[in-house]
């Protein structure tokens, strides 16, 4: 289950609206989900975004689908209990099967990990843009000797 939600602050709702919104694909991977980018996520709602599925041979290959589906996702506008499903499952208890219903009581999550990676996409194009759209524009840097109102106002004469 993907929920709107922030597991970092007591699985508060994470009410918005979604800037960003692709879902994983592959070989027995299954999404059912309502959401598209401009959709709404309101503040008293169900926080399910989408259910998300895969099958496979054994064990192993189920925890490699899942792995490859969760860090396919990208939803952006909304906080998201993505990354705690991403350390959820590199859990040794939880890889090795070996889990039980107080699993989630006993298990310790990085808060650091609150930085999604969506959101670190979204920043390094932000950047590159910025970067490139300045370079179009030219330098905005003045060079010391035109500092002076004197320098600023006086004509140039001709070379």
């Amino acid at each position: 289950r993907i929920n709107a939600e922030d597991p970092w602050n007591d699985y508060l709702p994470s009410p918005g609206r979604l800037t960003r919104f692709r879902l994983p694909q592959g070989p027995d991977v299954r999404i059912d989900s309502y959401g598209y980018v401009g959709c709404a996520i309101p503040e008293r709602f169900d926080s399910l975004l989408a259910n998300l599925l895969v099958k496979g041979d054994d064990r192993q290959m189920c925890l490699s689908r899942l792995s490859r589906a969760l860090m396919e996702f990208r939803i952006v506008g909304v906080r998201t209990n993505l990354a705690l499903h991403k350390q959820i499952i590199q859990a040794p208890a939880f890889v090795a099967g070996t889990y039980d219903t107080s699993f989630m009581a006993r298990f310790r999550f990085d808060v650091g990990a609150n930085t999604s990676e969506e959101v670190c996409h979204d920043l390094a194009a932000i950047t590159a843009v910025t970067y490139l759209l300045r370079r179009r524009v030219g330098s905005t840097v003045v060079p010391e000797r035109m500092k002076t109102g004197w320098h600023r106002s006086a004509r140039r004469l001709p070379s």
